[in-house]
């Protein structure tokens, strides 16, 4: 019994210690890296790690369950689309390629594999039928990859594009009916070059939106795509951020000075965004925006090492997963208060005399309040789309008077799935994610 007391203790003062620089560290009890996190809600999350090992929590990252998956290989990417559905995707290189595809129907307490050559980095579904998967299909001095499609769930997989079978495929993303890729070329002749992809058609075709030769310089490979609304954020090794404000037409290049290799990124609403990767030098490993991208500051934590992928379920709530703590490979942690020291009543930041707000309750079943403010007495707009961009209600389309309101929208009559919601008015526009499970 004092083992047991003795222990909670040392947990709980590790925690306290961990929280008062904006991070918990939670024990994966895993002695493999950690590649990807993804969350359905605060409570219900996965990580897809090497050996082919998936984590499962279903109380918000207190305890972690592990499961052994049949071949040993990296599993890179996860991705649910509900409580319920979700896949993981891997794969290695040595000699031949080898990728795996697994899905589970019931949250994770079983999988089953569907087959896929190439080495799988990331996997993307916008419906329970209709996915992605950028993979690498490179051989000793060349690469090669692409973009597979399925519209069954994933039994069936076809190449979806043509142009970018030279080049390996890091990262995918859909928003406004709009997908995103981004990825790299390489051979032995130091023609290397990276690329961002941008579909129109549901991921059906794929076309060179930037492309930029880096003369052997491997530090500059995009590594992560993130998009909402019109806006698309791609990150990179060697402190590169690329960001487009029109749907992927034109980027701009943002250069941030830490950390030097840039592994993840993720925003949970236009302004607001996270950065997960690795630094030598400093505790900088994770870094935040608050402002669109524009600029970066850096968040505090006790763990030096690499950390490979970032997600947020609002503004506060996150998880960054990676490998090489001391003592325990599998590195995860957890923030309630967006990565920062302290939170006061009053807010963080400039608040603007516009704000949409986040959705409460996310995830919500049915029914949830959306809350915004304006300034001015003007016409405002309120709309709700799903994740291909099709409009599916228009809560507000008025003018209104400046103030406060607070909107119920009802989605009894929509499947479970990812929306979004974009207020307009005057010259502000914002968009944010919701996700409905029945």
């Amino acid at each position: 019994m004092n083992k047991l007391i003795l222990t909670i203790l040392i947990i709980s003062l590790h925690n306290i210690s961990s929280a008062q620089n904006g991070w918990i560290w939670q024990n994966s009890n895993l002695k493999q890296k950690l590649n990807d996190v993804f969350f359905i809600n605060s409570q219900s999350g996965w990580i897809a790690a090497d050996s082919t090992k998936i984590l499962r929590t279903t109380n918000g990252g207190v305890n972690w369950s592990t499961q052994t998956l049949p071949y040993y290989s990296p599993l890179k990417s996860i991705f649910f689309i509900d409580e319920n559905t979700g896949w993981a995707a891997g794969g290695y290189w040595y000699i031949v390629n080898s990728g795996v595809i697994y899905k589970t129907t019931n949250g994770g307490n079983n999988w089953f594999t569907q087959g896929l050559g190439g080495n799988l980095n990331d996997i993307y579904f916008i419906n329970g039928n209709t996915g992605f998967v950028g993979y690498d299909a490179s051989g000793d001095f060349v690469s090669g990859g692409g973009i597979f499609k399925t519209t069954n769930g994933g039994s069936n997989w076809n190449q979806a594009d043509t142009y970018s079978i030279d080049f390996v495929i890091s990262s995918v993303c859909f928003s406004n009916g709009n997908g995103y890729a981004c990825g790299y070329r390489y051979d032995d002749t130091g023609n290397d070059t990276i690329i961002i992809l941008k579909s129109t058609d549901f991921g059906n075709s794929w076309n060179k939106k930037f492309l930029k030769n880096i003369n052997g310089t491997w530090g500059n490979l995009l590594n992560s795509i993130c998009c909402i609304g019109d806006t698309v954020w791609c990150a990179g090794q060697d402190s590169s951020i690329l960001r487009s404000t029109d749907a992927g037409e034109n980027w701009q290049e943002i250069n941030v000075n830490k950390p030097a290799f840039l592994n993840s990124i993720y925003f949970v609403d236009n302004n607001t965004g996270f950065i997960a990767g690795r630094s030598s030098s400093d505790t900088s490993n994770i870094m935040k925006s608050t402002n669109g991208g524009s600029n970066w500051f850096k968040l505090k934590n006790n763990y030096t090492n690499e950390l490979n992928a970032i997600f947020f379920v609002d503004k506060a709530t996150g998880w960054a997963v990676g490998n090489n703590y001391p003592g325990a490979d599998g590195i995860i942690l957890k923030t309630i208060t967006g990565g920062l020291t302290e939170v006061n009543s009053s807010g963080i930041g400039f608040i603007s005399d516009y704000r949409l707000d986040q959705n409460y309750p996310n995830p919500f079943n049915t029914k949830t309040i959306i809350s915004f403010e304006i300034s001015g007495n003007e016409n405002v707009s309120l709309k709700v789309f799903d994740v291909l961009g099709n409009k599916v209600f228009s809560l507000v389309n008025k003018k209104l008077n400046a103030g406060k309101y607070n909107i119920e929208f009802d989605g009894s009559n929509l499947s479970s799935g990812i929306y979004f919601y974009t207020l307009l008015s005057g010259y502000f526009n914002d968009t944010k994610r919701m996700i409905l499970l029945k």
